[in-house]
């Protein structure tokens, strides 16, 4: 009986752990994504036809 509770627990810190590494890596796969847009929206108002890309070189 004793090793089947000890089973139990260690099944149940196991879940624990895969569930806050999931976390973790969507978190991450969230940053990534958020950088790569702040890059397309730098990479865009570089790139304005209107003139006002010497500002961002100063």
């Amino acid at each position: 009986m004793k090793t089947l509770m000890f089973i139990l627990v260690i099944a149940y810190y196991i879940t624990i752990v895969i569930k806050s590494i999931t976390t973790i890596v969507k978190s991450i796969t969230r940053l990534l994504d958020s950088i790569s847009r702040l890059k397309e929206s730098l990479h865009r108002l570089r790139n304005r036809p209107d003139g006002n890309q010497d500002d961002f070189n100063e």
